[in-house]
């Protein structure tokens, strides 16, 4: 699979073509905003021989007065390659040609393109096969580490990377209490349930202490190619997991500040019971979407997967919400 980051001799030529083609503007100041297909970022990309440029000269100029950091906030919720370039450092006492470059956002999906289907085929797999059988619908924590069309292609199947006897070995862990990491043949897997002596959700046993934690070991395992997949049987608690002593943002900041541009996903099934009642459960979930990206898979017949947050507004749907 192709390099997902921005290649930076690629960049440079870009700059390159930008300021041979704009420095004649007679602005002080001028931004360029593009979108280009990915072949377009990668090595040995000449922008001179494929008709790179697609606006007329001076067509996006503009000069100060502006407050750009709202609409930066929208370019941060695109999912694909994206570059903020700048060549100097503006001074108000400067003259002359100031020049600021917002440069491409590049069309692959990085995060976007998860498939809810495949990520039910997927869950199902843990419920039937991972679930521990100690307790009737006890919680636990899976982490796992799969190629990126594990979580992309409906027709994938998981048992390539996660057999059967892999899954048993973690189900076995999980019902003596124990704590698995990278226990499996392939050392892609951690997982945990809540521990009594000392109290701790299971969550926070897999996300800290933080550089050396469970979570840090498998990340340790992916590459940019990779999708991991955080399963949680329950939601995250609000009172200990979101705003109290277990606080799991930190760990959640930690693995995304790790796979930047890489695909991420949080999945919950059931509302954690004592969470059931609440109706201003959204911005807790937020805080979590904030880091990673956010998916309930849960069933009624069959398992069905949905983002919790709406693209367009920012919204927490109905499907990821208790019934209240």
């Amino acid at each position: 699979m192709e390099e997902q980051k921005m290649n930076l001799t690629t960049l440079a030529q870009i700059i390159d073509f930008f300021e041979q083609n704009y420095n004649d503007t007679k602005e002080d100041s001028y931004a360029v905003a593009i979108n280009v297909p990915r072949n377009q970022c990668q090595g040995n990309f000449d922008p001179s021989n494929e008709n790179f440029l697609t606006l007329e000269k001076n067509a996006t100029c503009m000069s100060g007065g502006y407050d750009i950091i709202p609409n930066l906030e929208n370019l941060k919720h695109h999912t694909g390659i994206k570059a903020f370039v700048f060549k100097k450092v503006y001074e108000a006492s400067l003259r002359g040609l100031i020049i600021l470059y917002l440069l491409h956002l590049c069309v692959q999906s990085i995060q976007g393109d998860v498939n809810p289907a495949a990520l039910a085929k997927m869950i199902q797999y843990f419920d039937d096969n991972v679930q521990p059988t100690s307790h009737p619908d006890v919680q636990y924590v899976m982490v796992i580490i799969v190629p990126k069309a594990q979580c992309t292609e409906e027709q994938s199947d998981i048992q390539t990377v996660f057999s059967r006897e892999d899954a048993e070995n973690v189900r076995n862990f999980l019902n003596k209490g124990e704590k698995c990491v990278l226990c499996t043949s392939s050392k892609n897997v951690i997982a945990a349930r809540p521990t009594k002596k000392p109290k701790e959700h299971a969550e926070h046993v897999l996300l800290y202490p933080l550089s050396n934690s469970p979570m840090d070991k498998l990340l340790a395992e992916t590459n940019e190619n990779s999708c991991v997949v955080f399963y949680s049987h329950n939601s995250p608690c609000v009172t200990r997991c979101i705003e109290g002593q277990e606080k799991i943002l930190d760990g959640l900041s930690n693995w995304k500040n790790i796979r930047k541009e890489a695909m991420n996903i949080f999945v919950f099934n059931k509302i954690w019971q004592k969470d059931a009642w609440r109706k201003d459960m959204a911005k807790d979930l937020l805080t979590i979407h904030e880091q990673v990206p956010l998916y309930r898979c849960t069933r009624t017949n069959v398992m069905e997967c949905q983002k919790c947050v709406e693209r367009n507004n920012g919204d927490v749907i109905a499907f990821c919400l208790p019934k209240v």
